[in-house]
């Protein structure tokens, strides 16, 4: 392993052109196969295979088993083969400290090109997303997508075949490989219901379609019975959902994540360039608290703003409009005496009339009810010397207002 926290290389796999991401304990390498941008395999200790082992990696046949790298579907066309390598290089993250790896793949039936962007932040958590481009003459209706999918694990338990087993005490017949961890409730008040499923030999889907109202975010944990290790994932994305975990191929665990609904998601116009959703994945090996406490440091690194000087605390206080008049500028005023570093004015704020905040989410126009309007309070809340902030939900509609669809 490089002794960089961090560490980038493009390279080949014997005839496959292949990307290599190093970031602190994580390992992780792509190759191009058979027109189709594959995963070859994850290591949660650092390990890098050499690179006369690379070239039969992942061991799988790319044509018949889920190990591509991302999933797109254009104009009604599965874009999961036919692609070409136009380029790699690395570039400086926008964050501090991260850097971005970018390998640049044109169809060779659609006109498409797609950026994919791995950023590394030197935590054991890698952040993927794409960039897509439409290089036609007309607009491209992108119809799903997931920015990142594939191999999670490739581990073989099973009991008769010890030359290649991770754990001969691990009964597979008895028990389930993996197990899932994740957010099951979709009721207000319960976002921090996490359960744990075991994973069947079959496909385990979940889904969330209510019109952004699920309180339980696209975040998962996944745990290998077998070795111990996991995986941590998430999606950064505020509306509906999907995430697909397949046992079905020999020893291999795969997943897909992504955006969900009615097709089409949106359209690319002529020569616009449009980013997809970042996904979050990294392995861990060792004490389950010492895995949250490696997710939380990515968080920090590559997801949380920094905290303004002077406001590391970040406190927040905030009420929900629920009534006409300047009795807002009071609960500021509050709050500065508090202490508080923040105020944020939460849901009523918006709608052709002041009624009930929770039937006009989706009209999101700014209503003539609050003293100086929006800039007036966040001028007045800046000059208590507290950060203003502003309750949004743009994925959220209502039956009144599923017309603004």
């Amino acid at each position: 392993m490089s002794n960089q926290q961090i560490d980038i290389k493009y390279h080949h796999a014997g005839d496959r052109p292949t990307a290599r991401y190093v970031s602190d304990t994580a390992v992780y390498e792509e190759a191009l196969e058979q027109g189709r941008w594959i995963g070859l395999y994850w290591s949660a200790t650092g390990h890098i295979h050499r690179e006369n082992v690379v070239p039969g990696l992942p061991g799988l046949d790319a044509l018949r088993r889920p190990v591509h790298a991302f999933e797109m579907e254009i104009d009604g066309q599965s874009l999961h083969n036919h692609w070409e390598l136009a380029g790699s290089t690395q570039r400086a993250g926008q964050r501090p400290g991260t850097t971005e790896a970018v390998v640049t793949l044109t169809h060779q039936v659609r006109p498409v090109t797609v950026n994919v962007v791995t950023r590394l932040d030197g935590t054991p958590m890698l952040a993927r997303y794409l960039e897509i481009t439409n290089t036609g003459a007309a607009p491209a209706a992108l119809g799903a997508i997931s920015p990142w999918s594939g191999i999670l694990w490739n581990t073989n338990t099973a009991l008769p075949r010890h030359h290649t087993n991770a754990n001969p005490a691990f009964a597979e017949d008895g028990q389930s490989k993996f197990s899932l961890g994740y957010l099951a409730s979709e009721e207000w008040g319960h976002e921090g219901n996490l359960i744990w499923q075991p994973l069947p030999r079959e496909h385990f889907r979940i889904e969330r379609t209510e019109s952004g109202r699920s309180w339980g975010s696209p975040y998962y944990i996944l745990r290998n019975e077998a070795t111990g290790e996991l995986f941590f994932m998430g999606l950064a994305w505020g509306g509906n959902f999907f995430a697909e975990f397949a046992y079905r191929y020999e020893s291999l665990l795969s997943f897909r994540v992504g955006p969900l609904a009615p097709a089409p998601l949106r359209l690319i116009a002529p020569g616009e360039t449009v980013t997809s959703p970042e996904v979050h994945l990294g392995p861990a090996h060792g004490a389950f608290d010492t895995a949250v406490a490696q997710w939380h440091r990515h968080l920090r690194a590559s997801v949380i703003p920094p905290r303004p000087r002077g406001k590391e605390m970040y406190t927040v206080a905030g009420r929900v409009v629920e009534e006409p008049g300047d009795w807002i500028k009071t609960e500021i005023d509050i709050a500065a005496e508090m202490g508080i570093e923040a105020f944020m004015v939460d849901a009523g704020w918006y709608g052709d009339d002041f009624a009930s905040w929770w039937e006009h989410r989706g009209d999101w126009f700014e209503g003539d009810w609050l003293p100086g309007g929006i800039n007036g309070l966040r001028d007045y809340t800046h000059g208590k010397g507290l950060l203003f902030g502003l309750w949004h939900e743009a994925e959220a509609l209502t039956k009144k207002n599923q017309n603004l669809r």
